[in-house]
């Protein structure tokens, strides 16, 4: 799955390279359409999409195969397509190989008709992550943030991979300007704690950790969020144990557990390479 997510993600910068990529620091005229017909079946398409249910993510998909047979150029039904692909990864109705290829096929032609769309951006930033190709994950991230300054989640994944590379006090830069905005939530905390434990600070980490349980106790907070900060923290039962509960709610950051380095320092346990069997893969 390794080599399929590098593949991706090489196809994809070829792609940019093709179009202008040195370009890309003028505004670029986006591509959408003229159709009634297909903007409305890109509407419909979203709405399933985010219901986030497998019955309506088969239905997106359906919506936006329309959308683009009215209008083949229209880059948003290309980028809701490969967002719908790479979440039915999430509930397993695609084989992974399958699904990581259609959703970077359709993350290109997206890019080939909108370069200046930051969700597609963002996008790519992940594969660029998952491949371990840091720098082009930021490259791709810091686009991202200049194209729209409020994006929590830009700044999240582009701390992620600064700390990848061991750049803990810019990682911790970016993690602290998205816990600045109103929109910052239990992830954005997790990460900033992940970035605090790896650089040596466990303490400040730690008072995170308190900080999420205050908050769990208030309402839900995602088990990826613990995970993500016991794993920093070197508890590993722990760790484990909150990774089992996203397993139980289908939580779709399991679907990279073979790529994702957050998650390098379990791979020696047998319990990892257990999950790895019954998640088949």
């Amino acid at each position: 799955m390794f080599a399929i997510q590098e593949e991706i993600a090489r196809t994809i910068v070829d792609t940019l390279r093709a179009t202008s990529f040195a370009d890309l620091t003028a505004p670029a005229a986006r591509r959408y359409t003229q159709s009634i017909a297909a903007y409305g079946l890109y509407l419909k398409g979203r709405y399933a999409w985010n219901k986030r249910t497998q019955e309506d993510i088969t239905d997106a998909i359906g919506y936006f195969e329309q959308a683009i047979a009215d209008d083949p150029d229209y880059a948003p039904a290309y980028a809701g397509l490969s967002d719908s692909y790479a979440l039915q990864l999430d509930y397993r109705s695609v084989p992974v190989a399958e699904g990581f290829a259609r959703a970077g096929e359709y993350a290109r032609r997206a890019l080939e008709l909108d370069p200046a769309s930051v969700s597609i951006r963002r996008s790519v930033g992940w594969a660029y992550f998952y491949a371990r190709r840091y720098d082009q994950a930021r490259y791709h991230l810091s686009r991202a943030i200049a194209m729209n300054p409020t994006a929590v989640e830009n700044y999240r994944i582009l701390a992620l991979a600064l700390a990848q590379q061991g750049q803990w006090a810019e990682a911790e830069r970016a993690t602290r300007e998205a816990m600045a905005f109103a929109a910052a939530g239990p992830y954005t905390m997790a990460t900033l704690g992940y970035v605090l434990a790896r650089a040596g600070r466990r303490a400040a980490a730690e008072e995170l950790l308190v900080g999420l349980e205050a908050r769990g106790r208030l309402g839900y907070v995602s088990p990826v969020a613990f995970a993500t900060l016991h794993i920093a923290l070197e508890r590993w039962d722990d760790a484990f144990e909150w990774i089992e509960r996203a397993y139980e709610e289908r939580r779709g950051w399991l679907a990279y557990l073979k790529v994702n380095s957050i998650l390098d320092p379990l791979r020696g346990d047998s319990r990892f390479a257990a999950l790895l069997k019954k998640m088949r893969l």
